[in-house]
Formats: C-alpha cells, structure tokens, sequence
C-alpha cells in the first residue's frame, strides 16, 4: 500500500515543497507525491474540488500538506474522505504554525489538530509550538528541516 502525500503547487520550491519532496524521494515507491494547483493558502472552489477528487481517487492513507489541511480544515472530517482508508488515514503534515497574528488561521489550525486522529510535524519548532496552542505533544519527523544559516 501507498502513501500518498498532497501538496500545494505554489510554483515555486519552498522549505516545505523540498522536505516533501526529499521524503518522497527517500521513500521510493511507498510515497506517492501529488501537487495541487492553484490559489494557497486562500483556494476557491475550483482548489477545494482538485483535492477532493485527488483524494476520492486514491486507495490508502493520505499525508495532508499542513497549508491545504489548514486552508480546507473540512477535509479532517469529511466521512467520503476519511474513512475510506481506515482509521487514521488522513494525516495533517505541519511545516509551520499559523501566524499568532491570524485569528482565522489559527482557528482552522486548531480545527484541523482537534480533528486530526495524529499530526506529523517537520521541525522542532512547530512540534514545540503546537503543545501550548492546542495541547498536543508531536515530534518532528526525522530528519526534519534543515537549519536556515
């Protein structure tokens, strides 16, 4: 079985577009990588539906890229969408937390991590941040970001 890992396509390569990449990279054939075009972290309608077909048409669990899980905090509860792979088969990936100043986002934030059966976060940081937010512990996976000079 796959694990298909759905990314943002900003159109350019991020911190977050490299670690996704490297992980998918590392992991062969057991990661399946799909980029999603369009307007993130403000989609339309025409984004929201991309990730719901994207995510109706594939078989096993799916790793969620944090700025589409936080911008389409419904997906986390979505029976269509969550059951299908069994228990724990949507999986929020955080690269970053929301902005302390974005009441809106961290409200979808905290949405997606209350709605979330487990998070997976990329760095320290974020790990760091997200037990006082919410009160959740996470790690950061391994090997994590790498360090900005």
């Amino acid at each position: 079985m796959s694990l298909h890992l759905i990314e943002p396509d900003l159109g350019r390569i991020s911190g977050g577009a490299a670690f996704n990449r490297a992980l998918a990279a590392a992991a062969g054939s057991r990661i399946a990588l799909h980029s999603v075009p369009g307007s993130w972290a403000e989609p339309g309608r025409a984004e929201t539906e991309a990730v719901q077909s994207l995510m109706a048409a594939v078989t096993g669990p799916v790793l969620l890229d944090g700025l589409i899980a936080t911008a389409l905090p419904e997906l986390m509860t979505d029976p269509a969408l969550t059951h299908r792979g069994g228990p724990g088969s949507l999986i929020p990936l955080f690269h970053c937390l929301a902005d302390n100043d974005d009441s809106a986002g961290r409200h979808r934030e905290r949405q997606v991590v209350r709605d979330a059966p487990v998070g997976i976060t990329t760095s320290r940081f974020t790990a760091a941040g997200l037990e006082p937010r919410y009160g959740v512990r996470t790690e950061e996976a391994v090997p994590g970001n790498p360090a900005r000079p």
